[in-house]
């Protein structure tokens, strides 16, 4: 082969190889499998650190959520003594009979997943998971452990870039998803996952309030006072300080997030 065709062969090889290792946009890393994280030192409270990884999204023109499937990937990007939320959530359970089922992702288009009983696909600290029925994940490198949402702040946020691609316009709201609950709330103060709410004229004016927010997961209507509450980035039973509320709740999931 002739020098200058070998040299440009070269040149093209090499440049594939970059563009195979540079998948991740500028200020990321690849943390493993294509997947795209990034850290900033900021201390934050559960709701925070979701909040951040959503407005970062927003300004970067990306969508960002804090790590569910990938949490594990987290350890190389966070330093000893560090601590920072995954979005692993325990906040819509059926039944507290085994620790490591009903455990959910914040990944966009895995809305539908839950643990089954006897999980060991979440690596928790040895000894864990604990007797808390409702929990988040939390890790404090280099472990993952449950807790409660207001146990402990993060010294870190960890965002990942989602490449799920879905149109929240239009996607459907279904009632009672993904099961009818026993009940819709948590059973105390100490988790209440991330909620915002709004004063509405109807059912439908609720659910657009829902659609028109990415991060909507699913939404709460109060028939007697037409308050729509929205859960945001987790899917969550509503606080405990609404069920002195009483009447009527009508509860809509996103199957498609």
């Amino acid at each position: 082969m002739p020098p200058r065709a070998a040299s440009v062969l070269l040149i093209c090889q090499l440049t594939f190889i970059h563009r195979v290792q540079c998948l991740c946009p500028a200020g990321f890393t690849d943390v493993g499998d294509g997947v795209c994280m990034f850290i900033t030192a900021q201390y934050a409270t559960y709701c925070q650190a979701h909040e951040y990884c959503e407005k970062e999204g927003i300004a970067r023109g990306l969508r960002l959520f804090l790590p569910s499937r990938h949490a594990e990937n987290m350890t190389k990007l966070l330093p000893d003594g560090g601590g920072a939320f995954t979005g692993l959530t325990k906040l819509l359970v059926k039944s507290a009979t085994d620790l490591t089922a009903g455990w959910r992702y914040s990944d966009p288009g895995w809305s539908w997943f839950a643990t089954s009983p006897g999980d060991t696909t979440i690596r928790w600290q040895k000894n864990q998971v604990s007797t808390e029925a409702e929990s988040i994940g939390l890790y404090a490198a280099p472990n993952l452990w449950d807790v409660t949402q207001f146990a402990f702040p993060a010294t870190h946020v960890i965002c990942e870039l989602s490449t799920y691609i879905t149109n929240t316009t239009n996607d459907p709201l279904q009632l009672d998803w993904p099961y009818s609950m026993s009940t819709m709330f948590l059973p105390d103060a100490q988790n209440e996952g991330c909620f915002t709410s709004f004063n509405v004229s109807s059912l439908f004016d609720c659910c657009g309030n829902c659609r028109s927010r990415s991060a909507c997961r699913a939404f709460y209507y109060h028939l007697e006072t037409a308050k729509c509450w929205i859960s945001l980035y987790v899917d969550s039973l509503l606080p405990s300080s609404l069920k002195a509320t009483g009447g009527t709740w009508w509860r809509f999931g996103r199957p498609k997030w």
